[in-house]
C-alpha cells in the first residue's frame, strides 16, 4: 500500500498533536513493508527528503492547485487527514485522484452539530463567534466527504452518529512503549503538556492542581 499523511506541518519542524500522531500511523506503516508519504503543506521551506523510513514532501505556500499535483505525482492509495482546517482540501483533493480518502477527528467539537458552534473566547465579539459558528458548520457538513473517518474516543463516535448519521472506527491516539527502565520523579510530578488555548482547559488543571495540595506531587 502506498499511503500518504496531509497536514500543514512535519512535527519535527513544528511540533503538534495531529502531526505527531500521523507521523506515528506512517512510521508504523513504514516499518511493516509499506511506502509512506508525509505532506507537510504549510512548510518554511520546499524539499523532498526521508526520516524514519517516510518520504517527506515539504512545501512553502504553495495553493491546492500545486498540492493536488503533487499528490497526483505520489499517487497513494490511501490519503490521510487530521486538520479540520483541511476539510475543504481533502475534497478537492478527492475530486481529481483516486484514492481512499480517511479523516481522523481530532476533537469532540467536530462531532457536535451542523451549527452549534466552534471554539472561541467568551470576549469575543458576536460577529467573531457567527464567523466561527459558519465556519463550523462548513468542517462539519464536510465530514461526509471521506470515504472513512477515525475517532479518537465513544464519546466521538456517538456524536458523529447522532448528529450526522456517520458510522466512524474508533482509533485511540497513541504513543510508542519506551525503551529500559523509566526513573520515577519522587515526589511524582504531573504534568501539563499542551497549550493554553481555552478549548484544552488549562484552567480544570490548575483546579486540580489546587484541591491537590495535600497530597505529596508536584503540578507542572
Amino acid at each position: 500500500m502506498k499511503f500518504c499523511a496531509i497536514l500543514r506541518n512535519y512535527p519535527k519542524d513544528t511540533p503538534g498533536g495531529a502531526e505527531y500522531q500521523a507521523y506515528l500511523i506512517a512510521r508504523g506503516l513504514g516499518k511493516r513493508g509499506h511506502e509512506v508519504h508525509y505532506v507537510a503543506h504549510s512548510s518554511t521551506e520546499t524539499s523532498t527528503t526521508q526520516d524514519d523510513g517516510i518520504i517527506i514532501h515539504r512545501m512553502e505556500k504553495p495553493g491546492n492547485r500545486n498540492i493536488v499535483k503533487r499528490l497526483r505525482s505520489i499517487d497513494p492509495d490511501t490519503c490521510y487527514f487530521r486538520l479540520a482546517t483541511d476539510l475543504p482540501l481533502l475534497a478537492r483533493v478527492k475530486r481529481h485522484i483516486n484514492s481512499t480518502f480517511v479523516y481522523n477527528v481530532s476533537r469532540n467539537i467536530k462531532c457536535e452539530s451542523l451549527f452549534a458552534g466552534g471554539p472561541y473566547r467568551d470576549s469575543e465579539s458576536l460577529a467573531r463567534r457567527l464567523f466561527n459558528t459558519g465556519r463550523y458548520a462548513v468542517y462539519r457538513a464536510l465530514l461526509r466527504v471521506p470515504d472513512h473517518v477515525f475517532a479518537q474516543n465513544k464519546r466521538q463516535r456517538q456524536l458523529l452518529h447522532d448528529n450526522h448519521g456517520i458510522e466512524s472506527t474508533l482509533v485511540g491516539n497513541g504513543h510508542a512503549v519506551p525503551e529500559g527502565e523509566i526513573d520515577k520523579e519522587s515526589p511524582p510530578i504531573v504534568l501539563w503538556l499542551s497549550n493554553l488555548k481555552s478549548i484544552k482547559n488549562p484552567n480544570l488543571f490548575l483546579e486540580v492542581a489546587d484541591q491537590c495540595q495535600d497530597l505529596s506531587c508536584k503540578f507542572c
